[in-house]
């Protein structure tokens, strides 16, 4: 499994919705227009499982960025659910 970024949504509620319907619980959202998203497709198959949705609904856009590592700080629920989603635990 991969973690993509998903973040420059000019739709915020409307991802969610799109992401619950392409990804239903494989995503976590960070922020109001930020998402994590796990998947075993490549940055562009992600991308196409919501592209069509979104362009049916108007959606405007958002950029999908495959998560290479990761360092910082957040909350422990974040580290949790990129762990569980990557299978190894820690960056």
């Amino acid at each position: 499994m991969s973690i993509y970024a998903i973040v420059r949504v000019s739709n915020p509620e409307l991802m969610g919705t799109l992401l619950e319907e392409a990804f239903p619980g494989d995503y976590l959202q960070l922020q109001d227009d930020e998402w994590l998203v796990s998947s075993t497709g490549s940055a562009r198959e992600v991308s196409d499982r919501l592209e069509t949705a979104m362009l049916e609904n108007d959606f405007g856009s958002a950029m999908v960025l495959r998560v290479g590592s990761y360092w910082g700080r957040a909350t422990v629920d974040i580290w949790d659910w990129m762990q569980e989603k990557l299978g190894k635990s820690n960056g």
